[in-house]
């Protein structure tokens, strides 16, 4: 496994040549943008780097952070080999590129609420197709994700599965926004739900702050903690690995549920939706067929 950490900042006007010429003495020079940067304020440069660890330049560029009076952001990430990743009896499924928006509950898609926490509706069922925005769909790639956290394939991926016999999941054609006209899409549905992850898990915490996570059923707002992956293990007294279906969903879920608008916060109706785990022979066909936007991540059964 190689991990990896990425560190950036942005340059107050005035500091450009000598926070340049520092990051050039550390050997880092290559992570200085000029402006126009996305999400950096206009005009400023910005420092973005990411290191293989461990590396003794990630000491120097936070200490010249800091002596700077700056606030960098750190994120780390893990990189498995297929070999490792081959050694888990379950994968969490991911998308490694930028998720597209839905259309979710305000434009259409409806729920069944008596399945769901009567405060927060987590857990709510789906019970229409999803509705997209077919522009936003990605033309050159088999696997997306929404912002809200649905996982979506490609027909001819969706039909692979299928002919491969692998179960435990509804593939549910997606919709147009607006027409609602069939898309050449098919959200992930699993019909199984694991109990709680174990406390051996590592990463995961809740957003219990005032106003976010329900104190009601206690599943919305789960995250993985200080900027690190999350990871993810089962007690096999609790379940078996061998036991489960291809394809099957986590009880915690992640982002917020709202059962109502809220208007006055500019908050949308919606559900925080689970992270979808499969088996290896879904990993298997998806390497197979080059299913290179799929991120996988172990599963643990301790």
């Amino acid at each position: 496994m190689i991990t990896w950490q990425f560190i950036s900042f942005s340059i107050p006007k005035g500091k450009e040549a000598r926070i340049g010429s520092a990051l050039a003495l550390i050997g880092c020079e290559q992570g200085l943008y000029p402006p126009p940067i996305p999400f950096i304020p206009s005009g400023l440069y910005s420092f973005q780097f990411r290191f293989k660890l461990p590396d003794p330049r990630v000491h120097a560029v936070l200490k010249l952070a800091h002596a700077e009076g700056l606030s960098p952001f750190e994120r780390f990430d893990e990189e498995y080999t297929d070999a490792e990743l081959r050694t888990y009896p379950m994968l969490g499924l991911g998308c490694a590129r930028a998720s597209i928006d839905e259309g979710g509950p305000q434009r259409g898609v409806e729920y069944d609420l008596s399945a769901g926490c009567p405060r927060c509706g987590t857990g709510a069922i789906q019970t229409s197709p999803l509705l997209v925005w077919a522009g936003k769909l990605p033309k050159h790639r088999r696997l997306c994700s929404t912002h809200r956290g649905h996982r979506l394939i490609r027909d001819d991926l969706a039909e692979a599965i299928i002919a491969a016999g692998i179960g435990g999941a509804e593939l549910r054609q997606v919709r147009s926004v607006g027409r609602k006209a069939l898309l050449p899409w098919r959200q992930i549905l699993p019909e199984f739900t694991m109990p709680r992850m174990s406390r051996h898990s590592t990463n995961l915490g809740r957003d219990t702050a005032p106003g976010w996570g329900c104190p009601v059923c206690e599943r919305d707002m789960h995250v993985a903690l200080h900027r690190r992956p999350l990871d993810i293990a089962y007690d096999r007294s609790a379940v078996a690995p061998e036991t489960l279906p291809d394809i099957v969903q986590t009880w915690e879920c992640f982002g917020r549920s709202l059962l109502h608008d809220d208007p006055k916060r500019g908050l949308i109706r919606g559900f925080a939706q689970p992270k979808i785990l499969v088996k290896p022979r879904v990993f298997e066909l998806f390497r197979e067929l080059n299913v290179k936007e799929a991120d996988f991540r172990p599963v643990r059964f301790v």
